[in-house]
């Protein structure tokens, strides 16, 4: 409970009532139901109505007791013998009792935060790099993480139902750049995050934390940093992120919530607060986390099975599943909007990615998951930047002109540190144009092998087809104009 986000919190209080719960309580009633049936026999066939009372006495005491002795007994037992497994092969939450979910639950929040503080101990120490400051006139730089959001199913890049009006819009506003060959470095939150938030590349041997971070870096440049997010806070996948928001930014808030949009009110606090100042945020959403239909009010539900369009073998449970993820893409487009409206008054840069894709039922080992998947869905990523008025007013035109020129170029998440840094203009002691997407020094071959354990798999191109992205045929069809 300590460790959740409120969907998890709701599915850990329906999971708790379940007949593994009262295995004890059955128990201890069937010994109960045992002495009183023996005593009935006994007293049927013997005449000893001159001591029925003191029997009857003692009988109630015998069950009381029990209760008292037997029960708490049995559970103690249980509860160490399933703890001491549990330390070493994991626990199974579903048959805990509820007493016992509470112990293991502490325990685990108790432990995670330990491990929390174990890896920022290891932390690299920042302060021996070389940064300069930032010498743009006060601005804010917004980096909105989405959550398995997957290019090929969002309208803005080519999928055929529109569940991104908002932000086809700004593309079409050309306030918006749309990155067509983006991949993650991995296929889970808890490795792409810190990859994405650090100078730590794929092909690198070191781990995340032996590298500088970009929050620090950020902060080093003139920048307040913030982290605002709707994922959960402390758990035993996060505990990388954990050390991150909590020990290498300067202030963090985590929102309880139903919906990503419950976010907002949280970002206009945080303009207000940092208005006229330098300033990097990081909001990380829950954008389209299965179970997809908890990702989204009812009045977003806009698109059902029938809608579905698809050359996968899907059955029509799955196509209502689909139907869900398009749908949690087409709230996450209003949500992503409205952030991005409320920076308006602001010169802004707001950079927008997933951390990971998904697998829409089309994984060649799975073809029945929809899921985190280690495969070319579950590895592409949409990526865009956006760059207001106000922005425009103080940013050199020569850096347009370079995110102009790499919105097609290959690109892998973890060197998004080395792009900010070209972005701002930020000179470090760390700095490496061969990963700076907006540099002419730019690697557009560097190997794209994102890796989980001792599996990798090789991206040549994402998923996007660019011929079918809408912004793309309109500019195709501007140039046919006589």
């Amino acid at each position: 409970m300590l460790g959740s986000n409120p969907n998890e919190a709701k599915e850990f209080w329906s999971s708790t009532i379940n007949f593994s719960s009262y295995t004890h309580s059955f128990f201890n009633l069937a010994l109960i139901i045992s002495i009183t049936l023996s005593w009935y026999l006994i007293t049927k066939h013997i005449s000893i109505s001159k001591y029925k009372e003191q029997f009857n006495k003692l009988i109630t005491r015998l069950s009381i007791l029990s209760m008292i002795i037997c029960y708490p007994t049995g559970t103690i037992y249980f509860s160490i013998k399933t703890f001491v497994t549990g330390f070493t092969t994991g626990i199974d939450y579903g048959t805990l009792t509820t007493g016992e979910r509470l112990l293991w639950g502490t325990y685990t929040i108790i432990s995670e935060m330990q491990e929390v503080d174990k890896i920022t101990e290891q932390l690299k120490d920042d302060n021996s790099i070389k940064v300069t400051k930032n010498k743009l006139p006060n601005h804010q730089v917004v980096l909105i993480i989405g959550e398995s959001m997957r290019p090929d199913y969002m309208h803005c890049y080519g999928y055929n139902l529109e569940n991104t009006p908002h932000l086809d819009s700004l593309i079409q506003k050309k306030g918006m750049y749309l990155f067509t060959d983006v991949v993650a470095p991995g296929h889970q939150t808890a490795k792409c995050i810190p990859e994405i938030l650090s100078f730590k590349l794929e092909e690198e041997p070191e781990a995340w934390y032996e590298k500088a971070s970009l929050p620090k870096i950020m902060s080093q440049a003139g920048y307040q940093t913030f982290w605002l997010s709707t994922q959960e806070n402390y758990s035993a996948v996060v505990r990388s992120i954990s050390a991150i928001s909590h020990k290498l930014v300067d202030s963090c808030f985590y929102v309880k919530n139903d919906y990503d949009n419950e976010i907002l009110p949280y970002v206009d606090k945080e303009i207000t607060r940092t208005k006229g100042k330098n300033n990097f945020s990081i909001i990380n959403l829950m954008g389209s986390h299965v179970n997809y239909a908890d990702r989204y009010p009812k009045d977003f539900a806009k698109f059902r099975a029938k809608d579905i369009q698809t050359r996968l073998d899907v059955n029509n449970s799955q196509k209502e599943n689909i139907a869900n993820y398009v749908n949690s893409i087409y709230f996450n487009d209003y949500v992503v909007s409205e952030i991005i409206k409320k920076y308006d008054e602001e010169p802004s840069i707001i950079i927008y990615l997933s951390d990971h894709g998904q697998a829409i039922y089309d994984d060649q080992n799975n073809p029945n998951l929809a899921g985190h998947c280690l495969n070319l869905g579950g590895l592409s990523v949409p990526m865009m930047i956006y760059i207001n008025d106000k922005m425009k007013e103080i940013y050199p035109t020569e850096k347009l002109a370079e995110i102009e020129k790499a919105q097609d170029k290959a690109f892998i998440t973890d060197a998004l540190p080395y792009a900010i840094m070209g972005l701002l203009d930020i000179q470090t002691s760390i700095n490496n144009d061969q990963y700076n997407l907006f540099s002419e020094k730019y690697n557009v071959a560097r190997k794209r092998m994102p890796h989980w354990g001792k599996r990798s798999f090789e991206v040549k191109h994402s998923c996007v087809d660019v011929s079918k992205i809408p912004s793309r045929q309109s500019a195709v069809k501007e140039l046919a104009k006589p």
